[in-house]
Order: C-alpha cells, then structure tokens, then sequence
C-alpha cells in the first residue's frame, strides 16, 4: 500500500489500523500476562465453563487494553482527546458486533429466496434493533462524566518517548516478568501527556491568525502574556451542515492547548460572523463578549442572535456593548479602539460593524473591519479618527463595498502595505478593489486561496509568518 500510494503512510485511518493490530501482536501478551495471574486462576485440568469464561474476559481485556495504548498517542494527535471509556466500549462492541455480523450474513443469504421472507424480515428487525441497542450503549458511555478529555496535541518527543517505553516494556518483560515495570510504564505514560499540557506556551511575539473559512471571517490574536482574543467566528449554515466553530475554531484551539478564550469580539450577527462564536460558547470557557448590540436585541432577528445571547447568559460571560470612541486595554503589547459603529443608525447590519483598530506597544497598527460597507467608509473618512494601519483585514470579503472612489480614498488613507481577504472564493472578489491594492503596491492574502494567513509582530513591523490549511 505504501509503496503504490506513500501519501497513505501519513493518513489518520491507516496508521491506526496499522498501530491497532501491532499493539493486539506485540503489547498483548504482556498486558495478558499482567492480568491473568493477578486475577484469573489457571485450570491444571480440563477447563469448566467458569473458566473459559474467565480466559475470554481476560483476552478481552488485554487485547482491549493493549489496542487503546497502541493507538492512544495517534489519537491524541489526530483528534485531541484521550478516551478511557473506549476500552469498555469495545468491551461491549466488538462481541456486539460480531452477533450482528452473523446475523448480517444470514440476511444476506436468506434476502435471495422470496419463500424466507419472513426469515429476512424477522433477522432484518433483529440486526436494526442490536445497532440501535449498540448505538444506545456507547452514547451512554461517552456520556459518562470524564469518559474523555480534550487534550492538546502531544509533541513528536512525547509521541515518540511513549513508543519507545513500549518498546522498553515489551523487551525487558519478556526477560523479568515484573508486574512493577508495567505500573512504572503507565505511569511514565500518564506524566509524558502531563508534562505535554503543562509545556503549552503562548507565543513570544503578538500573533494574529486569519482562519479559512470560507465566505465568513474569523481572526484569532494571540498575546504574550497568554491572553488572547476571538474577533468573529466565522459560518454556521445548518442546511449545509458547515459549522466553522467546530470544524476549524476548536480543533485549531485543542491542537495548540487554548482552553480559554478571554475575549470574543462579533462585529455583527450575521450567520458568517457570529455562527461559529455559538460553538465556541458551548465548549470552551469565554470570559468576555463584545458586540456592538444595535440590533443584537432585535426580536425580528433573534435566531443565532437569541441563541448566542441565552448562551451568554447561561455561561456568565461578560457582555460588553461598544461604539465609537470606545476603548479596549488589559491585553499585553497591544491596546484597541473602536472606530465603528457610530452614533448614525444605519439600516444596513454591516454597516454598523465593530471596526477594531489595534495598536501594538512598538507602534505597529492592524485594522479589522467587519463587513463595513460605502455608508460606513464615508462616515469613517469623515471622521477625526485616524484609521491608518500597517496590517487591513478588508471589509465584506473584498466585494459589495460601493463606489470605487469612494474604495480608493479607504483604503489610500489607511497606507498599509499588507492586506488580508477572508473569503473562499477568489473569483466573487471585486476587481476594482485588486486594482486599487494592486496601485498601492500592498501585499494582498486570500484566505480561500493561500489557506489560514499567519502574520506575528516582529522587528520593523507585522510580518507573513506562514500559511497553512486547517483540516475540517
């Protein structure tokens, strides 16, 4: 397989499959070794039916044990989560689902023959009736308080570290048969994934990742000090079935150990913007919210927004209303003013976005924009406040912005050199805005694209640190 496709040696399913079956092969004799004597008497003579039954539960055991170490490392690094209660799962699974591949089997045979139709009928109740009572039982299990725990992804050392201490333990058992350097391996096991978490730090320099995630926006800041701020969450389309707070927000935080988000920012509540923050809400613990709360409150437009306010309210979390003028601070190396919305009430949601402007203590400025549109522009360029900066997060994902002077004087006035569209589909993207970037000699990133754009704060200003894609 590898030698026809090698691409396959780094894919999630067969290095599980393959990790699965080496650990039944290699770890289970020492984990049945383990349990056996401890546990199970050996029958000198024949064995009664006690006794096998004690042996299968053992060899169940062991092998399901021996299959959740093999493969805890790569599930943990694929999926950030370790989950005990998948060796009593399988417990219960796998003698499940061999009753019901059996039963599958005749089915299948006795489907052929129209005079066992009520044979088929009554085994083709029997296999939909053991999947909804299997079904049942793992929800059950998984349902259990700390059956699984979220981790963070484990370092290649400490992946590494864990296979050779198998390793160590298989070798070295096979010669001293002690039940003590099975306790020490586990143990070493548990403070590898311990150290793991507790080794987790922020960032040295302000980080500022653009997610891909589609026609939506979602922007992470990362701050020295550990803190760190949520502006938007990008899309949820329940029709479509696309939640980007769960396909690409929280794997994003689980893979880099983020628990906490100290502050999320919704520009405004639409599906593209505020659908992901609801995700977010549920599984992680948010400390502050902040919105522009015109129209958040509206009755006529409560959907996401109804459910984002009872999750607010719910959790405790802190809910700020901002405008114009406002400022944001408690976060290391870089304070906030609010540009947007104003005093005008425009009709238009996006026209009363949150506008953000950050500015770092070393000088360097980053602008987010929401989806402000003409109405919004030409207020802000009326304005006294200075909207100059070196990093633009451009409004609407580069389209439906109105008349181009009124574009040109924008983004002119703002003097970046670097500006990031969030949008998955280049082609929507408005052609008199590239030309205008284009004139400006900036540095343009399309997240739909070049993937999830990267850019830290470094000497001499903001700078493209890398450009990667997240898997959803």
């Amino acid at each position: 397989i590898v030698y026809l496709r090698p691409n396959q040696l780094f894919d999630a399913g067969f290095m599980l499959s393959y990790a699965g079956v080496a650990s039944i092969v290699y770890i289970e004799p020492v984990i049945s070794d383990f349990l056996r004597p401890r546990y199970f008497k050996r029958s000198g003579g024949g064995k009664n039916i006690f006794e096998k039954l004690k042996e299968y539960v053992s060899k169940s055991v062991s092998i399901t044990v021996a299959a959740w170490l093999g493969t805890m490392p790569l599930v943990a690094s694929y999926f950030n989560i370790i989950s005990p209660s998948a060796m009593l799962a399988n417990l219960v699974a796998i003698p499940m689902l061999f009753f019901i591949m059996i039963l599958a089997i005749f089915l299948a045979f006795t489907g052929q023959f129209g005079f066992l139709s009520a044979v088929s009928y009554c085994l083709a109740g029997s296999v939909g009736g053991a999947l909804v009572i299997l079904v049942d039982i793992l929800r059950f299990v998984m349902g259990v308080p700390f059956s699984w725990v979220k981790i963070s992804s484990p370092f290649f050392l400490s992946t590494l570290l864990f296979y050779l201490g198998i390793l160590g333990l298989i070798v070295f058992y096979r010669k001293m048969k002690s039940k003590t350097l099975v306790i020490v391996f586990l143990l070493f096991s548990a403070n590898i994934f311990l150290w793991n978490e507790v080794l987790k730090f922020p960032p040295q320099e302000i980080t500022i990742t653009f997610f891909d995630a589609g026609e939506a926006d979602a922007a992470f800041i990362e701050f020295p000090d550990g803190r760190n701020m949520l502006i938007d969450g990008g899309l949820k389309d329940e029709k479509r079935k696309r939640d980007s707070g769960r396909t690409i927000l929280a794997n994003y935080f689980w893979k880099k150990g983020i628990r906490v988000i100290d502050c999320v920012v919704v520009t405004h509540p639409h599906a593209d913007h505020l659908g992901g923050v609801l995700y977010v809400l549920e599984n992680f613990r948010v400390n502050t919210a902040i919105v522009n709360g015109k129209y958040l409150r509206d009755p006529l437009r409560m959907g996401f927004c109804g459910d984002f306010l009872r999750e607010v309210q719910k959790k405790k979390i802190a809910l700020i209303e901002v405008k114009k003028g406002d400022l944001i601070n408690g976060f290391s190396g870089m304070r906030f003013v609010v540009l947007n919305p104003s005093e005008k009430k425009f009709t238009n949601l996006n026209e009363n976005s949150v506008v953000l402007k950050g500015i770092t203590d070393k000088g360097n400025s980053v602008l987010f924009c929401g989806d402000i549109e003409q109405k919004a522009m030409t207020d802000m360029l009326k304005s006294k406040e200075s909207f100059r900066a070196d990093l633009v997060k451009v409004p609407h994902h580069g389209n439906g912005l109105g008349e181009t002077s009124i574009m040109r004087e924008f983004f002119c006035k703002t003097k970046a050199k670097d500006f990031v569209i969030s949008n998955g589909d280049v082609k929507s993207i408005d052609k008199d805005l590239v030309e205008i970037l284009k004139q400006l000699k900036a540095s343009i990133y399309v997240t739909g694209f070049q993937g999830a754009v990267v850019i830290k704060e470094r000497k001499g200003g903001f700078k493209l640190c890398k450009i990667f894609e997240i898997n959803h």
